[in-house]
């Protein structure tokens, strides 16, 4: 079985760089306290960043241990190689990095049935990560995408990245897209990587407020739908990261956005396989 995990802010955020005081779970407060021997009215100046690793990766374990795998093993990458570039973490991979990786320089993630309970995702906030399941093969790839990377038409990419890679039939896909920024995504200025009109021609609107508004869930709609997926086989999470309270978002958190400062932080959005064998797909969140 196929499950697609949305973990949103119940664990704490799921990157150490984002980890802050504002974003700290009740047990991130007592342990810092219990270990570093620090009084509550002081835990507020205390510096974080030896700690943010530690927090983490709890978690990690704890969001795993909720959602039946081990949190040690969650794959994402840097995205620093080429846009259509892609990866399968396979048992070997596994074997050499049995703590997780994000060094993975490759922008799709891959993974199939034969590595069960290891999950490839990414810590996200107002992006989404768009996943394709091949549901006969049992394979799936994902990536994040941003507004640039959809620009470029990634999506398209992830598909493309299974029927080359795997043969994969698109009558045999299904499309994932988790929680990402709605309408309310605001720039004050036309965005800079939003290069191609046509694809954005009817998702960035410029509104009554001399503002421009970013819609990017129709774009990645007709560039799944384009790529060959029948509508029926692509869903979308509806969530609205910046209004959603159960979600992080940068644009909220933002000085240039909402400033809600308990909106920083970054989600983990990926999936796995359980090692059943069956054809299944279920969505958790």
């Amino acid at each position: 079985m196929l499950k697609i995990i949305e973990s949103q802010n119940k664990f704490g955020t799921m990157n150490a760089a984002t980890v802050r005081y504002s974003n700290l779970t009740e047990e991130d407060r007592d342990l810092i306290r219990y270990v570093h021997q620090i009084d509550l009215d002081k835990l507020e100046q205390y510096d974080l960043s030896k700690d943010k690793d530690t927090i983490c990766r709890i978690h990690h374990k704890n969001f795993g241990n909720a959602f039946g795998f081990d949190g040690d093993f969650m794959y994402s990458s840097e995205q620093k190689g080429s846009l259509d570039s892609s990866i399968e973490i396979t048992p070997d991979y596994v074997e050499a990095h049995p703590t997780g990786s994000a060094s993975i320089h490759q922008n799709i993630l891959i993974v199939t049935s034969k590595t069960p309970r290891v999950v490839i995702g990414h810590p996200v906030s107002d992006c989404p990560v768009v996943m394709i399941c091949d549901k006969k093969n049992g394979v799936s790839a994902i990536s994040h995408c941003s507004g640039e990377m959809i620009d470029q038409k990634l999506p398209m990419m992830i598909v493309e990245a299974l029927r080359r890679g795997y043969g994969s039939k698109v009558e045999d896909i299904f499309a994932y897209v988790s929680a990402c920024a709605g309408d309310g995504w605001i720039h004050e200025f036309y965005p800079s990587w939003a290069k191609d009109s046509g694809v954005w021609s009817r998702s960035i609107i410029y509104g009554e407020d001399n503002r421009f508004h970013i819609n990017i869930k129709p774009v990645i709609l007709m560039q799944l739908i384009f790529a060959g997926i029948d509508h029926k086989n692509i869903r979308f999470n509806l969530d609205d990261t910046i209004s959603h309270s159960g979600y992080y978002s940068s644009f909220a958190s933002s000085k240039k956005g909402l400033q809600e400062d308990e909106k920083y932080g970054k989600h983990f959005a990926g999936l796995y396989y359980d090692g059943e064998e069956d054809q299944k797909i279920r969505i958790y969140k």
